[in-house]
């Protein structure tokens, strides 16, 4: 974001701006101005794709690794929340997708309200009549 303010901002601020000429009928520069920002919000929105993709392709090793957690950590999260059948509109399930997980501090508040608040999706074992446990 930032190097595409200064990159927009240098090439819109500096050009030479007539005041008797305006574009649209609007004044060159508020165009200017706009455009620089434009550019600016699409930095902001272009910029982590190229960043993150710039850190994938330095850092191979440590990528699939982390791509190896975050899928580990997925399909532990996807094992442990809570069934969303049960949900009603006045009783919505807790950040189902766990979106707002940053720490492990946070996760285990994610995990003790999914608990707290409906049984986790697993399935029930008893206890068969030779004493070997039965996924049923």
């Amino acid at each position: 974001m930032i190097l595409a303010a200064v990159g927009s901002g240098s090439y819109f601020m500096t050009l030479d701006i007539d005041p008797s000429q305006t574009i649209a009928g609007i004044d060159p520069m508020f165009v200017y101005l706009g455009a620089t920002l434009t550019c600016t919000g699409l930095g902001w929105l272009i910029g982590p794709s190229f960043g993150s993709t710039a850190w994938s392709l330095l850092h191979r090793r440590q990528a699939s690794r982390m791509a190896q957690r975050d899928k580990q950590f997925f399909d532990h999260i996807r094992k442990m929340r809570a069934d969303p059948t049960r949900q009603v509109v006045h009783n919505p399930l807790p950040d189902y997708y766990g979106e707002k997980i940053g720490s492990l501090r946070e996760y285990r508040h994610w995990l003790r309200k999914q608990c707290s608040m409906f049984s986790p999706k697993r399935k029930k074992k008893r206890a068969g009549s030779t004493g070997h446990v039965i996924d049923s």
